[in-house]
């Protein structure tokens, strides 16, 4: 399985004036009213979005390993203009992973074999099958590739990715 997106947010628990940050420079800080009210922070690893209210949105981290080394870096960068004191820690709120099951897969088959309530299928809608799990969701295609999304931790990951090798086991 390989993890191709971690989304995480946090709140600095503070307004924030975006003006500060015009000196960092176009390759670090970009901020156009016009276009978005967030202002973006460009990270060794990672985007950061941040709003004025103080909550911030990092995506791009690829890896669990990053979230740590990517929130410093942020904090570094802001703490240069304002004195946090209340900074709420990053929480998860999505990891997408990718994982190729490595068959082909008669999703017509898995779908009238299954429990409807948690799977949709309508091929003149979408080519693949939509799986829903407690804790993660996943789009399931004929190529045995798939797409893992809305889970917040690894484990939920792998939970899900043995229900699926299940099904498809099952009607093989």
């Amino acid at each position: 399985m390989k993890i191709v997106n971690i989304v995480y947010s946090g709140n600095l628990e503070c307004e924030i004036n975006f003006e500060r940050f015009q000196e960092l420079g176009a390759s670090i800080f970009s901020y156009n009213p016009k276009s978005y009210h967030g202002a973006y922070f460009q990270l060794s690893k990672g985007k950061v979005t941040l709003y004025r209210s103080g909550k911030y949105i990092i995506v791009g981290l690829k890896s669990l390993d990053d979230i740590e080394s990517a929130f410093k870096e942020f904090f570094s960068i802001i703490s240069k203009n304002y004195k946090i004191k209340n900074a709420q820690l990053p929480q998860i709120q999505n990891i997408v992973a990718t994982y190729d099951f490595e068959t082909t897969v008669d999703l017509q088959k898995i779908f009238t074999s299954s429990n409807l309530e948690n799977m949709e299928y309508e091929p003149e809608q979408f080519s693949g099958l939509i799986f829903r799990d407690t804790d993660c969701s996943v789009l399931l295609f004929r190529s045995g590739k798939s797409v893992f999304t809305k889970a917040k931790k690894i484990d939920q990951l792998l939970k899900t990715k043995k229900k699926i090798e299940d099904l498809i086991n099952r009607i093989e």
